[in-house]
């Protein structure tokens, strides 16, 4: 059984995992299919960017 501490980190980690995916799948919509594809994709990144911070800011995880 997990402590909610370690619970707390670990969806931190898979969040910021997912926005590093977004940010890189967005790189690779810009450089393969063009601006347009692109930027829907870095608004897909910056929501889970947002996500990822203000989790981590609710619930007291510093960054180091």
């Amino acid at each position: 059984m997990a402590t909610r501490r370690e619970l707390v980190k670990r969806t931190s980690a898979k969040k910021g995992f997912f926005a590093f995916a977004g940010l890189v799948g967005s790189g690779v919509l810009f450089w393969k299919t063009g601006w347009i594809p692109g930027t829907v994709g870095v608004v897909g990144t910056l929501w889970l960017t947002w996500d990822w911070f203000k989790f981590r800011a609710i619930n007291g995880l510093r960054f180091k």
